[in-house]
């Protein structure tokens, strides 16, 4: 039940928290209010999104993880009963600030995983799912820990979205050649579906050259420190390996497990690099 209880999507996803912190502090608080938060919020948010799932792809319900989704379908709503009890717990104990910041992020999030109008999910929305994806988790691991910090954000804090948007693009993609078969099945059109497996590779490749190019700019702006940097891009070329293999893939702990982890593993990347060099 850690990948499909969803703890270990909300603990990667909370390291990108960390990671923002600590490439651009030096330091970082694992169990600081908006870590607690977004490791609740998207606790909820995949179980909440997992159910609604089941409905959408009944066709699949004894097929791979769906089967054990479907088997364990009612300790995933109270897993989600949890993470929604937290992140309201939480959210009241950021700053101001924060909290204003965080509503459109929120009210996306709410709207790509409940079919809030007409029976329809944002995620159903053709060629959409990733972008909103990559775009609120980048918002909210790569801006709001600055602005929970007190920062006033500048210019180059847009390039560290930029850089987080586009790393979180590259490890999306490979899902969506996962899902190839469901997205058919629910008539959502996709990435994948346009260009093909091996096409939608390269570009996740590319996208991820570009992460790596714009780390080694910042690390020379003197925004990273070169020992961070060196443990961060090393990272980068590892879960550039598992995105290279991901079209030949079919079981889903390498895309939940493996890709999903990469989140946490540029954050380890960079804290070894820090300890180690």
């Amino acid at each position: 039940m850690l990948l499909y209880g969803n703890f270990w999507i909300a603990l990667c996803s909370t390291a990108l928290v960390w990671q923002t912190e600590f490439l651009l502090t030096g330091t970082f608080d694992p169990l600081s209010v908006l870590s607690r938060f977004l490791f609740c919020s998207t606790l909820f948010l995949y179980a909440a999104h997992r159910i609604v799932g089941l409905e959408k792809v009944s066709a699949f319900h004894q097929q791979g993880r769906f089967k054990v989704i479907y088997r364990h379908r009612r300790h995933i709503r109270i897993y989600a009963i949890i993470g929604a009890m937290g992140a309201a717990w939480y959210f009241f104990q950021l700053k101001p600030l924060t909290q204003i910041l965080m509503v459109p992020a929120g009210i996306i999030s709410l709207a790509y995983v409940l079919p809030i109008w007409t029976g329809l999910r944002l995620r159903d929305v053709h060629y959409v799912k990733i972008f909103l994806i990559a775009l609120v988790f980048s918002y909210v691991t790569a801006c709001l820990p600055l602005v929970e910090l007190g920062w006033e954000l500048s210019q180059i804090h847009w390039g560290v979205l930029l850089e987080r948007c586009l790393f979180l693009l590259a490890i999306t993609l490979p899902f969506d050649i996962r899902d190839l078969l469901i997205d058919k099945h629910t008539h959502v059109k996709t990435i994948p579906q346009l260009l093909g497996p091996e096409r939608t590779m390269r570009l996740a490749l590319a996208l991820l050259g570009l992460v790596l190019l714009l780390a080694l700019a910042f690390q020379r702006m003197g925004l990273y420190a070169p020992d961070v940097t060196i443990g961060y891009i090393a990272a980068l070329i590892i879960t550039g390996v598992l995105i290279y293999f991901s079209p030949r893939q079919q079981h889903d702990y390498y895309f939940s497990g493996l890709l999903d982890g990469s989140m946490l593993l540029i954050f380890l990347g960079s804290l070894f690099g820090y300890l180690l060099l």
